[in-house]
């Protein structure tokens, strides 16, 4: 046990044969190879046989790892190797070795790792757990044909994965509440942002490429920042599809938002659903989110609030048909064909006859079918 600010440095360090080893109350655990010039040494939970073997860093606890760590050993059998941290820190500067079925359980606090390599032999699915505090890591790679989803928190407390170096990391993430999924780099797998949870690329303008499925549950909330400037956006890229709900929060780091300004925030091989709500609710004053191009190639524009109306260019009655031709609109927003039987009737009162988009010039033809014997009828187009 290393307590009350005590100092323990060590080179290699070896917890098994049913050990157990508590690092707490600011005491500090150092895993150096040569304690004078500081050259890495590892730290083992399990590597030997016997089980259970447990490190816990709690109430402020300090374990620094200047080399490799590992849980468990791949003998199999060692259900119980584990290290827990409770309001302490873990620092791996290299590889976190995690073998099946060892568990690093992080409750809250940090842990920081080079990167994780898991070997999950017996498709175990709580190789990490992350209940709370932060999680930092360059990468996640398992060793065995069974990779798992990485649950972010417990729904309950806070929680932050952050992925370091651009790096890559396999089985995918849930979102849960109270949690964050942040940082830059690749996902092999799919991303479930759930309700309360929160994802975001970091980094000024950093870019998440997912190769998978992006799901953004309503009461998610999807945080990226914006470059007026240079139309940069943070983002998600090579998507299978992306399904859109919950709050997309925008925040501009530098120029000012000004009308004609678009930024991709998505790209994905397919795209459904629809934010609930944007914050800011407008980019400024007199300016207006328009997101009716996410769902076509996942880029949000920036239009006047008032825009002028489309201009109507014809009415050709053909084969029974009556078609409308329009121009001047907004390429891909929606515009509503209503109509009445009597033109003097308030605006309130007309009926929304159907529901059209405007093409990538700002054109749209409607055509509606003439009824037999109906003397007259008054059409108008309206627009967001």
């Amino acid at each position: 046990m290393v307590t009350d600010s005590g100092k323990v440095a060590a080179p290699d360090i070896y917890i098994s044969n049913n050990g157990r080893l508590v690092v707490m109350n600011s005491g500090t655990l150092q895993a150096v190879r040569d304690i004078w010039n500081g050259s890495s040494g590892g730290l083992y939970v399990g590597y030997t046989g016997g089980s259970p073997n447990q490190l816990v860093i709690t109430n402020g606890g300090v374990v620094t790892v200047s080399g490799t760590m590992q849980i468990g050993n791949f003998g199999g059998g060692q259900n119980s190797n584990s290290v827990t941290i409770d309001g302490s820190s873990l620092v791996v500067s290299n590889g976190f070795t995690i073998a099946s079925p060892g568990t690093l359980v992080l409750n809250s606090g940090t842990c920081r790792v080079g990167s994780f390599s898991i070997y999950n032999y017996q498709q175990q699915t709580n190789a990490i757990v992350l209940n709370g505090g932060t999680l930092q890591a360059g990468g996640i790679a398992y060793g065995s044909s069974y990779p798992q989803p990485l649950v972010v928190g417990d729904g309950t407390d806070t929680a932050t994965f952050q992925m370091l170096n651009s790096g890559t990391f396999s089985g995918g993430f849930f979102v849960s509440s109270n949690a964050l999924l942040t940082g830059v780099g690749t996902i092999i797998g799919n991303v479930t942002n759930l309700n309360g949870g929160s994802i975001s690329p970091d980094s000024s303008i950093g870019q998440i490429t997912i190769n998978g499925n992006l799901v953004l549950n309503n009461g998610s909330s999807t945080v990226i920042e914006l470059d007026a400037t240079s139309g940069s956006a943070g983002s998600f890229t090579n998507l299978t599809s992306v399904t859109y709900g919950g709050t997309l929060q925008l925040t501009n780091l530098f120029g000012t938002l000004a009308n004609g300004n678009s930024f991709n925030l998505f790209s994905a091989n397919n795209y459904s659903g629809a934010f609930n709500s944007l914050v800011p609710s407008t980019p400024g004053p007199g300016l207006r989110w328009d997101t009716n191009e996410l769902n076509v190639d996942g880029v949000l524009r920036v239009f006047p609030a008032v825009i002028p109306p489309p201009v109507i260019g014809s009415g050709i009655i053909s084969g029974g048909n009556f078609i409308i031709n329009a121009s001047s609109g907004i390429a891909y927003d929606p515009v509503y064909l209503l109509t009445s039987t009597n033109l003097a009737s308030p605006i309130t009162d007309w009926t929304c006859w159907s529901t059209n988009y405007f093409d990538t010039t700002g054109a749209v033809s409607i055509t509606n079918v003439i009824a037999p014997g109906e003397p007259e009828r008054y059409f108008l187009l309206r627009v967001q």
